[in-house]
């Protein structure tokens, strides 16, 4: 599969799946035909659906590069990280996420960006 190297060294799988209205079956038939690299967000409200198709598709964690996007009001230096694992708590799934913000930023946030959280075990 292919992939793209981001700025921080991660290798990011290519193509990728958005998930926005997309039914929860389908998230697993893109999983079962190759796709590595699922993009959601707070907003879709389908997280735990996401976190459900990658859970049974038996895939190891490590396989799947899920990335999500905040909402305005968790910009900041700490705020991404701590949204995130406020809504993997409330997922109640074992998820490794890159957060990124589809808007404009400060450059005071750059870092924040490149921050990795790891849910509850």
């Amino acid at each position: 599969m292919e992939s793209i190297t981001l700025n921080n060294g991660v290798e990011m799988p290519a193509p990728g799946l958005g998930v926005f209205q997309t039914p929860p079956d389908e998230t697993r038939a893109a999983l079962g035909s190759g796709y590595r690299l699922i993009d959601t967000a707070a907003a879709y409200g389908n997280e735990r659906q996401v976190g459900d198709a990658v859970h049974d598709s038996h895939l190891s964690r490590s396989e799947v590069f899920l990335e999500t996007k905040i909402w305005m009001n968790d910009y900041g230096y700490d705020e991404p990280a701590q949204s995130l694992l406020r809504r993997l708590v409330a997922k109640s799934r074992r998820l490794e996420s890159r957060p990124y913000s589809s808007g404009p930023r400060p450059v005071e946030l750059q870092d924040a960006a490149d921050t990795s959280v790891s849910g509850p075990a």
